[in-house]
């Protein structure tokens, strides 16, 4: 995972109390869809024909699994983004309004109660959103990171092995300038012939 970073800290972890009421709350729709799903088994069925099974639905999906995740993400993003989470409130709202939402649009179905349970409906999908929007506001507080400069490795490797086309560099001392390692010294400006005689005439 490119996007994780490698340094996470706790240090800006909502306090434990938030996420562990979403769990327990999870918790307890989990019992109570269990045991509403054993009273249909049993042959003790709601009110509404065929909206008890959704109710049940309800009660493990979206109070059991969804509450889960919503409280585990509440304590996640803040370690991975590196940021405080937006609003504390926010997320004990989140959790109130998912919690009664679920438990009255079960209640509504189990009863027989339409209106009611598209009601508690409205209050869930009002939780949900509080939670979507503590969580982007929360995201959108990191400061963007800077990627490090890419150097490429060929082109270093091949510029270090190119040899230089101006050859060796001369060597300066008290300011005369020395032929390099390899050089032939300066040459004469006056070219010499080979049949030149020493003779002085």
């Amino acid at each position: 995972m490119r996007g994780v970073p490698g340094d996470l800290t706790t240090s800006t972890r909502p306090p434990t109390t938030i996420p562990l009421r979403h769990f327990l709350v999870a918790l307890a729709f989990l019992v109570a869809g269990g045991a509403l799903g054993l009273l249909r088994v049993a042959g003790v069925a709601g009110a509404g024909p065929g909206l008890d099974g959704i109710a049940v639905a309800h009660l493990l999906l979206v109070g059991w699994v969804c509450l889960t995740i919503i409280g585990a993400m509440t304590q996640f993003v803040p370690v991975w983004s590196g940021v405080e989470i937006h609003s504390e409130r926010l997320a004990t709202l989140q959790l109130v309004a998912v919690a009664v939402g679920v438990a009255g649009f079960a209640a509504g179905l189990w009863l027989g109660r339409p209106a009611d349970a598209a009601l508690a409906a409205g209050v869930m999908a009002v939780g949900i959103g509080v939670f979507a929007y503590n969580i982007a506001r929360t995201l959108w507080r990191r400061a963007p990171s800077t990627p490090p400069r890419r150097t490429s490795r060929w082109r270093s490797a091949s510029s270090r092995s190119r040899p230089s086309s101006a050859g060796p560099s001369p060597r300066t001392t008290g300011g005369a300038c020395l032929p390099g390692p390899g050089s032939r010294g300066p040459r004469s400006s006056t070219p010499t012939s080979p049949w030149r005689s020493s003779a002085p005439w």
